[in-house]
């Protein structure tokens, strides 16, 4: 509903200017002209406040993930080798487990949303643009096409590169690996 309610400004505006433009069959009169231009304030209030409660109930979502996946990384923790566990406290070994854990969680909340909404928005949004210029919209998708695959073949590059230099600077990376090796299956 958030996300819908983004595109309702836009229609409001071609509403307005069709309203500005003079056609006598598309004048508003003026409770329609109050209505619109109070649901130009109305809307992105309303729809910044859905955003945010969807926000709040994804943080609750996600501490709920996070609290099992502590629980179950201790309960784990106390399954380990002893030839891994002599080396390092069982705090500590739930601080790295955990904290890597508790990240990857944010970061996939973070996208859950947009990864729903973007080809509903995607759609919405094409056919808007293919009423107002037609045919052009095709060179426009080619050239963003063209311009994603660039993208793409920079970050195949980059990615390349990214486990040197994470098995470069973070040394912690070779802890949680050697105590998740020790983690006994159960």
């Amino acid at each position: 509903v958030a996300s819908g309610l983004l595109f309702v400004p836009a229609v409001m505006t071609f509403i307005l200017l069709e309203h500005l433009d003079g056609d006598d069959d598309k004048k508003l009169d003026t409770v329609q002209l109050g209505f619109l231009c109070s649901a130009y304030f109305v809307v992105p209030s309303m729809s910044a406040t859905l955003q945010a409660y969807t926000q709040r109930v994804l943080a609750q979502h996600s501490l709920h993930i996070y609290s099992v996946l502590t629980s179950s990384v201790y309960m784990k923790s106390l399954k380990l080798h002893p030839s891994v566990r002599s080396s390092l406290s069982s705090g500590k070994i739930v601080n790295l487990m955990t904290a890597d854990a508790g990240g990857q969680m944010q970061q996939v909340m973070r996208f859950v949303i947009p990864l729903i909404t973007a080809p509903l928005m995607l759609a919405v949004i094409l056919y808007a643009v293919a009423q107002v210029v037609g045919s052009a919209l095709i060179a426009g998708l080619l050239a963003v096409l063209l311009c994603v695959l660039q993208s793409g073949l920079c970050f195949v590059k980059v990615g390349k590169y990214l486990p040197l230099m994470f098995r470069k600077a973070d040394g912690r990376m070779k802890t949680v690996t050697d105590l998740m090796a020790g983690i006994r299956v159960a």
